[in-house]
């Protein structure tokens, strides 16, 4: 019995070994297959790496040179090339250093373009309500009409809102109340202003 297991476990060891065998020649003619394309991908792959890691250098040394522009203009010595450098690694923060350090009219419109949407939105506000103070002065209905139909389209909900209620309100201050009423008409029933709109309709 003992020659036996003997001979059974040979048999076993060399079934083992042929497997073992077979699944490195599967291997290997896999590897010949598909070599070209292994290469690829791993050129791939370290191409990917290595680009990951000079973004993030890259982006790191922006944030740096716009934190540094930025210091340097906190602390008054507002240059030409400091804006530009300001700009150029950071332009949300460029914006809104612009924005709060009292912008002009032709200030205000660019950044109506801001990639940041508050500060975007909180400029065409500036921007308009510059616009409606100026219509303050006008008696003209043509001219009213025309300066409102020019405004910057808005984008918030709540601002476009708030743009028909500013321009009823001019329109009545102006003695036009069926216009005024009409444009007030447009005030969602829903809108935050629409008590003030329903007030405002009252109005004779």
């Amino acid at each position: 019995m003992s020659v036996k297991n003997d001979l059974a476990h040979i048999k076993d060891e060399f079934n083992k070994d042929g497997q073992i065998l077979e699944n490195a020649f599967r291997f290997e003619i896999f590897l010949r297959r598909y070599k070209k394309t292994l290469i690829t991908l791993l050129v791939l792959i370290i191409a990917w790496a290595v680009y990951l890691g000079v973004d993030s250098y890259l982006t790191q040394q922006r944030h740096i040179q716009a934190n540094e522009a930025y210091t340097e203009l906190l602390s008054g010595e507002q240059t030409p090339e400091l804006l530009e450098k300001l700009e150029k690694n950071s332009p949300i923060l460029y914006d809104f250093y612009v924005y709060t350090h009292n912008p002009s009219q032709e200030a205000l419109k660019k950044l109506m373009d801001s990639d940041n949407e508050l500060i975007a939105h909180i400029a065409t506000y500036r921007d308009i309500t510059h616009t409606l103070d100026s219509l303050l002065e006008e008696s003209n209905q043509d001219t009213i009409n025309e300066v409102l139909a020019n405004l910057p389209p808005l984008k918030d909900k709540t601002l476009q809102q708030w743009l028909i209620l500013q321009e009823a309100a001019i329109l009545l201050q102006k003695g036009y109340t069926q216009e005024a009423k009409d444009k007030l008409m447009l005030l969602d029933e829903n809108s935050e202003f629409a008590r003030i709109g329903e007030s405002l309709r009252h109005y004779k």
